[in-house]
């Protein structure tokens, strides 16, 4: 009988036990400071629990447990009102109710952080006696959480949490506190648009209003937190999404940055409930009036409006919508899978160019797990491996297994989040994977203390000089402008980037300073800005070996004289203009050998290649002696100023066209 006992008052203790801590959120490995604090040596993270419950000396909303130390931390404070730390070997834990943002009933439980009321007017502390004298304080109501100035409902008032107001006219009025029952999800849950805070929103947006990255709900790093999936298992917290799993006035996330812990973000309106968030949508993306660009691949909708053009972008499933065109006289809406860096832009009155500005960015956001540039290289040079090829590596991250991560072509990503950033399967049969050299989008901002740089450091992100003419001596056009090239880079849409009358700028972490032309043949060139001599630039680094007469790898270091493409066509000077524009000139790539019209590499294509002098033809490959360390990529044809390209990488033919240099 007295083992029965035992056995029964020891399952009755651990339901108990199990019952204090359900009450709390756990965050392993982090801490929050607070100046007020009660400190305990206590044996098990139970006994802590129960001297937060039981705590005095004020309103105990977390704890934290410091297991090696058996330690106990009782706090007033949370992760709603202070910053996390990150502490090995301590846990914090949240009183539920205090994280939560919504009623029960008439909310005399309510415990948020509310301090407006329904009109706007700002609450009173409670324990002031400025406008009004309460006759509800903490001292007459001590269990009524009556801190600071937050909406509360001491006395049991029907119509729920309110406060004395800040407005000596106004004695106190009701708060403006959604009731928890209303912000539970839809029978429908799936919503790939959002309704009301969002609560039910499922959708795939995974970018904050000001463009930074979402963390992953399930990953504590750089953000430690207790949003995770198994606290909140009915939130839909998947991958990195933006949610709403506390009631907030709308979805949100963690972000990536190390320096800014959440932020909000602009999802889709469904339209039934119309929210601060529509607007959002447009601000995804970079307008350009009267351009377009071509695309095989396209999708045509009738809408009414560029709002629905731009959801039916963001909604798109045939493929990744990087762009979308928008036609207002014909209300006609293009959703493309190409953007201005890889295809040419076409002039086209009457319509508008949307580009998901993401997209354009050539710099990732802390681990970068949102870079969606056109970097295909790694660290050491090796060509990336297309993601969904077989060959020579059999990858276990493709765009089936990662339908979300933008698995296209073979441009470096983070499907994995791995902790180094961005990187790809190589065409190495020795290497397969390695990351990928893509600059960091808070190494590029201006410098705090010099922000009107007159010379260039570096990519020259930083320069405000007024140096107004490019390599080549074209006049520079202004950014505000869209004669004679339309375009996106405006004020408006980078207003962090100098981008003042007509003068040379970097406002996309390109090489060095640019500017769009006055030349309506040359769309924009690369300018020659004085450099502050502390940083040298990329382009003042010679290769190792500069003279090889044989090509190895890609042949970027090719010194030969070679001066025919593999048709048989004569080579254009790399100093000319004729027959063919372009900006591959000696003066633009100073170190890249662009002797007469011998065959060169100035910019990583996968071997020597040249202008040509036809016409018809703007460029092909050539071909140069093999050093033979490297075996030859294979045959080449060309037929109209195609160049066709056998790879022997897997089962399918990969086709290229000529850049839209």
């Amino acid at each position: 009988m007295d083992l029965y006992k035992a056995v029964l008052l020891g399952v009755l203790f651990s339901a108990v036990s199990a019952g204090v801590l359900d009450e709390y959120a756990k965050t392993e490995g982090a801490r929050i400071m607070s100046i007020l604090k009660r400190e305990y040596s206590v044996g098990t993270v139970l006994e802590c629990a129960i001297k937060c419950n039981a705590e005095t000396a004020f309103t105990c909303r977390s704890f934290i447990y410091i297991e090696k130390d058996q330690e106990c931390l009782t706090i007033p404070a949370n992760t709603k009102t202070e910053h996390v730390l990150r502490r090995t070997s301590t846990a914090l834990y949240e009183k539920k109710v205090y994280l939560m943002e919504c009623v029960n009933g008439i909310g005399m439980d309510y415990r948020g952080t509310k301090s407006k009321t329904k009109s706007g007017k700002t609450c009173q502390r409670w324990a002031s006696k400025y406008p009004h004298n309460p006759n509800m304080t903490p001292s007459t109501h001590p269990n009524a959480d009556l801190e600071s100035n937050f909406c509360r409902n001491p006395d049991g008032d029907s119509k729920g949490p309110w406060c004395y107001t800040r407005d000596p006219e106004t004695r106190w009025e009701t708060c403006n506190v959604q009731d928890c029952s209303a912000s539970k999800p839809p029978t429908v849950v799936e919503l790939t648009c959002s309704t009301g805070d969002g609560v039910a929103y499922r959708g795939t947006v995974a970018v904050t209003t000001s463009g930074k990255a979402c963390q992953a709900w399930a990953a504590q790093t750089p953000q430690k937190h207790n949003r995770t999936p198994d606290n909140y298992p009915s939130n839909g917290l998947d991958l990195n999404y933006c949610r709403n799993p506390d009631n907030e006035r709308m979805p949100w996330c963690y972000t990536t940055d190390p320096e800014t812990r959440w932020e909000y973000c602009k999802v889709p309106s469904c339209g039934d409930v119309p929210g601060p968030v529509s607007a959002g949508v447009l601000d995804e993306y970079a307008k350009t009036e009267g351009a377009r660009i071509m695309s095989i691949l396209k999708r045509e909708y009738s809408v009414g409006t560029v709002l629905e053009c731009a959801i039916k972008c963001n909604a798109e499933t045939a493929f990744t919508c990087r762009s979308f065109i928008y036609i207002e006289k014909d209300q006609e809406c293009l959703t493309i899978p190409a953007n201005t860096k890889t295809e040419h832009v076409l002039r086209r009155t009457s319509t508008a160019l949307y580009e998901k500005k993401v997209y354009l960015m050539e710099c990732v956001n802390g681990i970068g797990m949102d870079y969606r540039g056109t970097k295909s290289k790694t660290k050491s040079g090796k060509t990336c491996q297309r993601w969904a090829s077989k060959y020579p590596h059999n990858p276990n991250m493709t765009p089936s297994t990662h339908p979300n991560a933008d698995l296209e072509s073979n441009f470096c990503r983070n499907p994995d989040g791995d902790s180094k950033g961005p990187w790809c399967y190589t065409r190495d049969p020795e290497t397969r994977w390695e990351t990928c050299n893509v600059q960091d989008c808070s190494a590029s901002k201006p410098p705090t203390v010099v922000e009107e740089l007159t010379c260039s450091t570096g990519d020259g992100v930083a320069y405000r000089g007024t140096v107004a003419v490019t390599t080549s001596g074209k006049a520079c056009q202004a950014w505000a402008a869209q004669t004679p090239q339309k375009h996106n880079r405006t004020p408006d849409n980078y207003p962090s980037n100098g981008l003042d009358l007509n003068y040379c700028r970097n406002p996309d972490n390109e090489r060095m300073p640019w500017c769009y032309t006055t030349d309506p043949e040359t769309r924009w060139e690369y300018c020659k800005v004085p450099s502050c001599g502390d940083v040298p630039g990329p382009a003042s680094k010679p290769p190792t070996v500069v003279e090889l007469t044989c090509s190895t790898g890609d042949g970027v270091a090719y010194r030969g004289t070679v001066a025919v493409t593999t048709s048989g066509k004569a080579c254009q000077a790399w100093a000319a203009q004729t027959p063919q524009k372009h900006n591959r000139t000696p003066d633009n790539y100073p170190s890249n050998g662009l002797d007469l019209n011998y065959c060169r590499n100035p910019d990583n294509e996968r071997m020597p290649w040249c202008y040509t002098t036809d016409p018809e033809t703007r460029w092909e490959y050539c071909k140069v002696p093999s050093c033979g360390d490297v075996p030859g990529p294979g045959s080449v044809m060309s037929s109209h100023g195609q160049s066709y390209h056998c790879y022997a990488d897997d089962t399918q033919l990969l086709f290229s066209s000529p850049p839209p240099f």
